[in-house]
């Protein structure tokens, strides 16, 4: 049996209309979510690390100091200390599976020295030659990556599985650990090599990244306003990712799926906390 827990990793402030088709014209805040995972076999496994405050010492000097006036964050704890506040070390970590390389989701890597790093291909691919603002055009600071961290790689690329019909119409992901236990399944469109996170725990789960900001968009098939399509990969993948989780959340209706940056994504984190 596979258990979880989810940690609000910081957080940022952005135009709700980015995200919404009749959003206001006024700042939200959006969480950012990660979960720490226990494999009876492979150990503690993470899905992302939020931010650090690595972040903000990155993003003091031009150009990288636009990333924190376009999307101002907050972080009160980093991933790695609230582990030690339930006495898990950073090497306890053996894996994080990385959605993808955007700054609220990698700040923490330099954290853990043990771990290994999964993403897809096309992530790592998008990314790996991108400085300056080129980098910044993509969401991602270069410094936050640890200077071993290609030696510590695992790319996933040609090993796909067929997924459970259960999972349709997702058809095809990454069983990680050849036990059929933690799949990483693409979902395209916000990032280059987006990829979400399913496994059996007290409920069947799968957390979706940034496939979509708000939990009504894919139980209602809300799309967001067209001005989100500036910071999106591709706008065509992105909206037949949410059409697919629509589809996956009518035809299983038992199964938790859990966006990043989701409100009530939040309100589960605090009220599992008090």
């Amino acid at each position: 049996m596979i258990s979880y827990n989810l940690f609000e990793v910081g957080s940022c402030r952005h135009c709700e209309r980015m995200t919404m088709t009749k959003g206001q014209f006024k700042q939200r805040e959006y969480p950012s979510t990660c979960a720490l995972i226990k494999h009876k076999r492979q150990g503690y496994i993470l899905f992302d690390t939020g931010y650090s405050a690595r972040f903000f010492y990155l993003t003091k000097y031009f150009p990288y100091s636009l990333y924190r006036h376009l999307t101002p964050v907050t972080l009160s704890q980093s991933l790695k200390q609230q582990l030690l506040a339930i006495n898990i070390q950073p090497t306890d970590i053996n894996y994080i599976v990385i959605s993808h390389f955007h700054a609220d989701h990698i700040g923490g890597l330099r954290d853990f020295p043990n771990a290994k790093f999964i993403c897809h291909q096309d992530a790592i691919h998008d990314v790996k030659s991108k400085k300056g603002f080129r980098a910044l055009l993509q969401g991602f600071l270069p410094g936050l990556l640890p200077k071993n961290f290609y030696e510590r790689l695992i790319v996933l690329g040609k090993e796909e599985v067929t997924l459970e019909e259960e999972l349709s119409p997702f058809t095809s992901g990454f069983d990680l650990f050849g036990d059929k236990q933690v799949f990483a399944i693409p979902l395209p469109g916000h990032a280059k090599g987006q990829i979400g996170l399913y496994f059996k725990a007290e409920k069947d789960t799968f957390l979706i990244a940034d496939s979509c900001w708000h939990q009504e968009a894919y139980e209602k098939l809300i799309y967001p306003s067209n001005l989100t399509y500036l910071v999106h990969d591709n706008k065509e993948q992105y909206i037949q990712t949410i059409a697919n989780l629509h589809l996956l959340y009518k035809q299983n209706p038992g199964l938790d799926i859990i966006p990043t940056h989701c409100l009530h994504t939040r309100e589960r984190i605090r009220e599992k906390r008090s």
